[in-house]
């Protein structure tokens, strides 16, 4: 799990702040192995899982 800590609640994340945490999950998995993974995400977490399916 990735998380903002930091992040006022009011914070607008940008397409560039997405892209960065999508780089961020992918750095996550290649730290833990993770070859091939099943990846579902909701609202932000979508734009996340989209960007890591292209």
């Amino acid at each position: 799990m990735l998380s903002c800590t930091g992040l006022p609640f009011y914070y607008s994340l940008t397409n560039t702040e997405t892209t960065i945490m999508a780089k961020d999950a992918i750095a996550e998995m290649h730290h833990l192995g993770c070859r091939k993974a099943q990846v579902i995400g909701h609202s932000m977490g979508g734009m996340i899982a989209l960007m890591l399916a292209a």
